[in-house]
């Protein structure tokens, strides 16, 4: 078969989601199986006439299709991590991007140019800052006022937040004063299983060292709200912004630079992506409790509203027009479809992951809705299997766990018997608590050969979905 194409289709797929939603893993397992597809394993295009792709060709770092200053996906190294320690990669510390080109055998007048982009899940939550008004005073104001409502009307984390807030109201209040509460207060929302705080650089710094530790007093001191330790700011209500003029205006300088040095690069490359992979962790949001339930919708809600995807019959023709005549360089790209993912299905059985895609849908179906003209989809996916059902055991899963049944840590070996709770059709109405749900950690389980595709569930679903 001729290798010649007439044109080139690119994609580009942004993956967004909190930490540990297992945004490095999904792209991993996607590179690894397109380099080096096994049409068993992934199916790529139509079940009834699948294709295969060859022709693989990984882009170098600093090679002219780098996008930006983003530094380079280390694929290599996270595969590494499954195949010579048993474990899972490490998670994202820094945004980065990845590129190659392919031809697939079911495509005959095109091949394809891959571009992915991956952002650290801290990250996520700065996004919404994209949202408001450009003028950084606008824009801080904007921003607090939402973050401010947000965190008071919350009763799960208004506590934390109540000496914070009591004393913004005070004119004698200080800078150091407000700033040190308001951090103490991102310690203990931490340790409570929440997972959307900003300013990010208090839970992830600019050199990729995350928070540690489980005093909120003494994380207060090692940490900083902003650029650096003289760059903080945190949100102030506007009766706060009234009684302190002048912290206000340091604040909004401060904010407007972090918002155009940490913020807006990564969020113009994801408004230039074709489609979105969201990453919400219904497993994760079951097991600890209606907190986390709440902030993924809120974030969610305020990602969507940043980037404000859209779509129309007018940008498919131009879409197919540039496809069609101009150079890939040249071409505008917007984001057109939206996959909502639910991960690590595996560690249900298979009759709850239906369920499982079902929890998710009811989260987000009113923000996807809103997405005018957006192709919106729901997956529940396994990239990398790491546990399967026991044949005729009630609700019995196979795998090696990563903790006991005492919390304590285990190295990978060899595989245990573990139950899962049972997933509901429906999200508890009366909420639930940390613990009422149990899906345990497991280990991933791959061949030591590096070139043999991991076995994974749903993965080339949603790729067939973004690459249309």
């Amino acid at each position: 078969m001729s290798s010649f194409r007439w044109k080139t289709t690119e994609r580009r797929i942004g993956v967004i989601g909190p930490r540990w939603s297992g945004k490095t893993v999904f792209l991993t397992s996607l590179i690894n199986h397109l380099k080096f597809h096994d049409p068993v394993r992934f199916v790529l295009g139509r079940r009834d006439r699948s294709g295969e792709a060859t022709h693989f060709r990984e882009y170098a770092e600093g090679t002219h299709t780098a996008i930006g200053n983003l530094p380079w996906f280390d694929y290599e190294g996270y595969r590494n991590q499954f195949v010579q320690n048993g474990q899972w990669p490490a998670t994202t510390r820094d945004a980065s991007q990845y590129a190659c080109r392919f031809e697939r055998t079911d495509w005959m007048l095109s091949d394809v140019q891959l571009r992915l982009f991956d952002l650290p899940g801290e990250r996520v939550n700065d996004i919404p800052m994209m949202a408001s008004p450009g003028d950084p005073a606008l824009g801080f104001a904007a921003w607090s006022d939402r973050t401010c409502k947000r965190l008071a009307k919350d009763l799960t984390v208004s506590e934390f937040f109540a000496p914070y807030f009591t004393r913004m109201e005070d004119a004698y209040a200080t800078e150091a004063e407000l700033v040190h509460l308001y951090k103490v207060a991102l310690g203990r929302t931490r340790l409570a299983y929440r997972p959307y705080m900003s300013p990010s650089t208090f839970l992830l710094d600019r050199l990729g060292n995350r928070l540690n530790g489980t005093d909120p007093e003494v994380q207060a001191k090692a940490r900083f709200c902003g650029l650096g330790p003289e760059e903080e700011f945190v949100p102030l209500t506007s009766t706060a912004r009234s009684k302190h003029a002048e912290l206000t205006e340091r604040f909004a300088q401060r904010f407007g630079r972090y918002r155009n040095e940490i913020v807006a690069p990564v969020v113009t490359q994801l408004k230039s992506c074709h489609g979105l992979v969201v990453m919400v962790d219904v497993l994760a949001i079951l097991g600890h409790g209606t907190g986390m339930y709440n902030d993924y919708r809120n974030l969610v809600t305020d990602l969507l509203a940043a980037l404000d995807p859209k779509d129309s019959t007018f940008d498919l023709v131009l879409r197919n027009f540039y496809e069609a005549v101009l150079p890939v360089s040249l071409r505008r790209s917007w984001i057109s479809r939206i996959a909502f993912v639910a991960p690590k299905a595996d560690r249900v059985p298979f009759e709850d992951r239906t369920r499982v895609k079902g929890l998710m849908e009811q989260m987000v179906r009113h923000d996807a809705r809103n997405c005018r003209g957006v192709n919106a989809q729901y997956f529940s996916v396994a990239s990398v299997v790491g546990a399967r059902e026991v044949t005729g055991g009630h609700r019995e899963m196979l795998g090696s766990t990563i903790y006991d049944a005492t919390g304590h840590p285990l190295a990978p070996g060899s595989e245990r018997k573990f139950t899962v709770s049972a997933v509901p059709d429906t999200w508890p109405e009366g909420g639930w608590r940390p613990g009422d749900f149990v899906f345990p950690d497991v280990y991933p389980r791959v061949s030591p050969l590096s070139n043999c595709p991991t076995e994974q569930s749903g993965l080339d679903d949603v790729f067939n979905f973004l690459c249309w």
